[in-house]
């Protein structure tokens, strides 16, 4: 497991903490699976770019995919309101 260094909890999760990148691209699947055509886009970048820094292993693209993770959940709940 890669840790995310800072765990994720997103909003409305039931304090559901995501602390590694695998949890992270578990998550990202299931919001793209369960999204509208609009969000499933951003969801797929942002699981793309999770991947990556799996593969990389390196703290600096790890930090970059999870700082996109926090501006993911943040734009499509902004959609969501």
């Amino acid at each position: 497991m890669t840790s995310l260094q800072q765990p994720v909890v997103p909003p409305g999760s039931g304090g559901l903490k995501i602390d590694t990148v695998e949890a992270a691209l578990d998550y990202v699947f299931l919001q793209f699976e369960n999204n509208h055509a609009q969000a499933r886009e951003i969801w797929a970048e942002t699981y793309n770019k999770l991947a990556e820094a799996a593969d990389s292993g390196l703290a600096a693209d790890i930090e970059v995919a999870r700082r996109m993770l926090l501006e993911t959940i943040s734009r499509t709940q902004l959609r969501a309101a």
